[in-house]
């Protein structure tokens, strides 16, 4: 078993359930509960969280069958690649609009994930 891929596969379980218990309680009821928003915008939202959570927790599930039998690499590939693509979205926004680091983290909640996992399949 690979304990890097094991770790990146904990990091995506417990960004999934971080997303799932503080963001539920921290951006997605408010978002439900803004006034301002049209239902089709709120609930296209809503749905867009729902699938953040299931792409975490496939993540997780893809990395946990890779440290389970390294012969799948390419899905492990597969999960890095979504994590990485989730870094640069997330420092792609920080750029374009002009926010420090620390005011949008999602980067560095993913970068474990991509940090283990590399090391993992790579080293």
């Amino acid at each position: 078993m690979n304990t890097w891929i094991v770790l990146a596969s904990l990091a995506s379980f417990g960004l999934c359930l971080l997303h799932l218990f503080a963001g539920g309680k921290g951006a997605a009821r408010p978002l439900l509960a803004a006034d301002e928003l049209n239902k089709l915008a709120k609930f296209t939202l809503w749905y867009a969280w729902h699938i953040v959570t299931i792409v975490l927790a496939v993540m997780g599930a893809m990395l946990a069958l890779v440290a389970l039998d390294t012969t799948q690499i390419a899905v492990g590939w597969f999960a890095l690649l979504l994590a990485l693509l989730c870094v640069i979205l997330s420092l792609g926004m920080i750029f374009h609009f002009k926010l420090k680091l620390m005011q949008f983290p999602q980067w560095l909640l993913f970068l474990p994930i991509v940090i283990f996992g590399g090391i993992g399949i790579v080293g």
